[in-house]
């Protein structure tokens, strides 16, 4: 990536007054994580009630959770199989790891799970940044271009 700066969709303040295009700097991948340039990104209700201040967030945050894009760059060495791959991702970020539901396989439910869009910058921008473990690799299909 040579990009330094890109363009978000960013929640800054109360209210849809506090919704606002801005320019952030492009994250970077640390270990076990990897930058995803954003093909398509949906508009779901969280997103209606976060900018209603109806859904709990932390501002600034770049909002937009539901995200498909292929892997620009990975933090690890052990990662780099995923550099080029499409993905959809995981709409969470962090998740404690040791609750009865984080280790039954469903970090999703974890109480302390913060979320992208919401508690971390989301895909409402040309890069977001997400842990490895939560991409999950879409299948080729006849005539598709994996190039962003």
């Amino acid at each position: 990536m040579e990009k330094n700066t890109m363009q978000a969709v960013i929640k800054t303040g109360p209210g849809e007054e506090g919704i606002v295009v801005g320019e952030i700097p492009v994250p970077e991948a640390g270990p076990g994580q990897a930058v995803v340039a954003v093909r398509a990104v949906g508009i779901c209700g969280t997103d209606v009630h976060i900018a209603h201040d109806e859904y709990a967030h932390e501002r600034p945050v770049v909002m937009g959770h539901e995200v498909l894009g292929t892997v620009a760059s990975v933090g690890s060495a052990e990662d780099a199989d995923w550099v080029g791959v499409t993905v959809a991702m995981e709409t969470y970020f962090r998740a404690c790891e040791v609750c009865d539901l984080c280790r039954a396989g469903r970090r999703n439910l974890c109480v302390e799970r913060r979320s992208i869009g919401s508690f971390r910058d989301g895909g409402f921008a040309e890069y977001v940044l997400v842990p490895v473990l939560n991409l999950h690799r879409l299948p080729e299909t006849p005539g598709s271009s994996t190039a962003c």
